[in-house]
């Protein structure tokens, strides 16, 4: 039996939980201080930010075509 494959295209709320769409339409401002706070610890002076990404979203990056730069 093949292995599911699943998609990583947007594609609107398909196979969102309640409890996830309800999350998105409330308090914005906590899961912007939450993201905020994890992607400072990345951020270079100069507005760029050097995340490490995993092996899977090198390849997803690649997919949709942003140019990803080896880090020093």
């Amino acid at each position: 039996m093949g292995k599911k494959r699943n998609s990583k295209t947007r594609q609107g709320l398909c196979g969102v939980t309640l409890a996830q769409g309800l999350r998105l339409t409330r308090d914005a401002e906590y899961e912007r201080a939450n993201v905020h706070q994890v992607v400072s610890q990345f951020a270079t002076g100069d507005g760029n930010v050097k995340m490490p990404l995993n092996r899977s979203m090198r390849r997803y990056a690649k997919h949709i075509g942003i140019e990803l730069k080896k880090g020093e």
